[in-house]
């Protein structure tokens, strides 16, 4: 009825993902979405190059469990108060910002406990059944590098500290060189890859 996409009611939408991957031109505004019931929202905005923002700060993402590669390739993506997001519930997040390099906004509260939870019970259950695995390259290096790499001129504090529920495992070697990363910022690690790795699962 003529009504433009910044109208459109999506609040049974369940799924969001891919919506918007490869649309180039995209940068509607989408901050009156209700997104409340989404739980998925892997890739929504891959590869939306012209996209800034949106004002999808304003989203409940509450209840979103899958964030990967949301904004991965969203060269122009810079939204304000992003910060604000609530991504308790979020387990999967894996290349989110790959490629997203003018995106430079403090995330000092997001809380990615339960991601790296997630981490840690499938080397569980890939047999792993020693004590918790320490910081070695593929916790702090690779892992990190899903979330932040491409992010080239990203300086802002992330506030990693919220994983301290996450239950890190004290290593004293990787401690000695990198701090206790449970209250360490990691603002920039892996900022300087230049693709993504691959999945976890």
């Amino acid at each position: 009825r003529g009504r433009g996409l910044e109208s459109w009611d999506v609040s049974s939408v369940t799924d969001m993902s891919y919506m918007f991957s490869g649309n180039c031109a995209h940068n509607a505004f989408l901050g009156r979405w209700d997104v409340s019931s989404v739980r998925r929202m892997r890739g929504v905005f891959n590869g939306a190059f012209a996209m800034r923002g949106g004002g999808i700060s304003a989203w409940n993402v509450a209840n979103v469990t899958d964030m990967s590669y949301i904004f991965s390739r969203a060269s122009s993506f810079n939204e304000p108060n992003l910060g604000k997001w609530n991504v308790a519930a979020v387990e999967r997040v894996e290349g989110a910002f790959w490629g997203a390099t003018k995106f430079a906004q403090p995330l000092n509260d997001w809380d990615l406990s339960k991601v790296f939870n997630n981490w840690r019970d499938a080397r569980s259950r890939r047999g792993d059944r020693g004590p918790p695995a320490p910081l070695l390259s593929l916790t702090f290096d690779s892992f990190m590098s899903h979330i932040w790499c491409g992010i080239h001129t990203y300086s802002h504090d992330t506030g990693v500290c919220k994983l301290s529920r996450a239950l890190w495992p004290r290593d004293p070697t990787k401690e000695t060189t990198e701090g206790h990363i449970a209250v360490s910022p990691m603002s920039r690690a892996s900022a300087s890859k230049s693709s993504p790795h691959n999945e976890i699962a």
